[in-house]
Parts: C-alpha cells; structure tokens; sequence
C-alpha cells in the first residue's frame, strides 16, 4: 500500500469497524480517536488505533481500507504529553467517517449524511468541536450503522440457520435460540456472519 494516498485525519477501530475522524489541524482528531477507544473499552468493546495524524486510504473491492504509514505506525498524540506509543492494528475497513466542525448543522439534510471516500459510498456525521459527547455520538451512530446494515443479512442468516418457516417468506416467524447467543450478548456466529456478508 506504499502508493495510497493519505490524507490529514485520524482512525480508530470498534470491533471490526473503522472510524475516519477528519478536521482541521488542532480540532482535537487525536483526543476524539482517544475517547472512541475509551468509551468503547468501558463498554467492554475492542477498539485500538489504527493511525493518526496521517491516515493511508486505499479501495479495495468496494471497501475503503485505511492504514497508517510506517513512520506512524502505533503512535498517537496525547495532548500534555506529546507522541506516545498504542496498542494499534494495522488496518481496518472504514465504516462510519466524523467531521469535526465548529458549529455543525443540529438537523442535518440526508445527503450531508454520506460522503464519498476514494469511490466508497459512506455514512458521515459532523460533531462539534470540543463537545464532550462526540466519543458517544460516533459509537451510537456506529451501532445504528450496523444494525440498518446488517437487518437483511441477519434475516438470511436465520434462514440459513432454519430459525425462519419457510411456509411465510413474507411475513418470517424467528424462533429465537437463547442457548446459542452468550447471557447479555449478541450471538457470536451471526456477528461473524454479518461481518463476513458485510
């Protein structure tokens, strides 16, 4: 991926999800990747880095990969403490995009939440910045991402599965199968399942 371009921002990953977080010089990209991998571990989810300040961007069968260059491989800045060394993975498949702004739109329209990422069709939301609840606004948006996303390939799963009487396509009955999924958790084969159809 040595001849990707990359551009002026910072990403993180949640699961197996990218996070691209773009703003201008100073508006806080690095704290915001920070709080999104803080607030995700609290939640007991994995997220690390996966680059910052300078993020490589690459399509490649429809998805936009991003990834850091060498130099910056692993490293964040922290602010009080300058560039320090993080847990990171070397790349990861961008899913959701944050624009940081200063004064961004409270109702925005429908197109200004997707944006065209080196061909890649994808979900976008604007945070301000310096707003506190930017970490959990992009988690949330993640989660909603995921779940509009992957609703038909969780339905074809439980037809996969036989969870769904094939005597009504249109109006499919779920036998839900506890036993399968762990106590206050998302089955882990459907998780893999959407991820694979994703």
């Amino acid at each position: 991926m040595s001849g990707c371009p990359t551009i002026h921002a910072s990403c993180v990953v949640v699961g197996e999800a990218g996070v691209l977080i773009r703003g201008a010089s100073g508006a806080g990209k690095s704290s915001l990747a920070l709080a999104i991998i803080d607030s995700a571990g609290r939640a007991g989810r994995f997220a690390r880095l996966v680059a910052d300040d300078r993020v490589r961007v690459d399509a490649c069968n429809g998805r936009a990969l991003a990834s850091a260059p060498a130099a910056l491989s692993g490293l964040v800045e922290r602010r009080g403490l300058g560039i320090v060394s993080a847990d990171h993975v070397e790349q990861a498949v961008i899913r959701l995009i944050v624009d940081i702004e200063p004064a961004p739109e409270r109702m925005p329209e429908p197109a200004a939440l997707e944006i065209v990422l080196e061909g890649v069709a994808l979900p976008r939301i604007a945070v301000a910045r310096g707003d506190s609840r930017a970490a959990e606004l992009a988690l949330f948006s993640l989660g909603d991402h995921w779940r509009r996303s992957c609703g038909m390939r969780a339905l074809a799963f439980a037809a996969r599965r036989e969870k769904i009487g094939s005597s009504a396509p249109h109006a499919p009955s779920i036998r839900t199968d506890r036993a399968a999924s762990p106590r206050g958790g998302q089955d882990p084969e459907r998780m893999a399942f959407c991820a694979e159809t994703a």
